[in-house]
């Protein structure tokens, strides 16, 4: 299982225990994500905008983020970037902000050591060559189409709610 995998997976396992705590300590026999942020807010969990970890904020916060960078990585490729181009634009536009230099160069050199989009592309798929880049493509436009509106959504509740903790990395 990769890396990302594995923080999708913990961010998850974050936000469950927080529904199993939220339903424990209410009447409710059911809540939706923002229940849960909200009621962490309103018993001063968080000192805003700082976040407490674990928590149902900060595993939405980096699921969020997650997303977010995928469509960008995905979008990327769509208009006709490089691996390696696809990568650092959608790092600018998610991580960077919250990342010390030392990270951002990290990050950087990482990108350099990013394999060719055909390479990806297959990887992706199990196929080879243009039939891999074909399929790819397909796949993206699919998850961005369906993924992109919840990123927007997401986005909207976290900053209403100002949990966009800017020091957690």
């Amino acid at each position: 299982m990769s890396l990302g995998q594995k923080d999708v997976l913990q961010n998850v396992r974050k936000i469950r225990s927080a529904y199993a705590s939220y339903l424990e300590h209410t009447s409710s026999t059911s809540a939706n994500i923002w229940d849960l942020i909200d009621m962490e807010i309103k018993v001063d969990y968080h000192k805003l905008p700082k976040l407490q970890d674990p928590s149902a904020s900060i595993g939405l916060l980096w699921i969020w983020r997650q997303l977010k960078y995928q469509v960008e990585i995905y979008e990327n490729f769509l208009e006709g970037y490089t691996a390696k181009e696809s990568c650092e634009l959608a790092y600018q536009l998610t991580y960077s902000r919250y990342h010390s230099w030392l990270v951002r160069a990290i990050f950087s050199r990482s990108f350099d050591a990013a394999p060719t989009e055909l390479v990806i592309f297959e990887h992706m798929t199990g196929l080879k060559g243009e039939e891999a880049r074909e399929k790819a493509k397909l796949e993206m436009i699919v998850f961005v189409e369906k993924v992109k509106e919840v990123v927007e959504e997401l986005e909207r509740g976290i900053e209403e709610r100002g949990i966009n903790d800017p020091t957690r990395v």
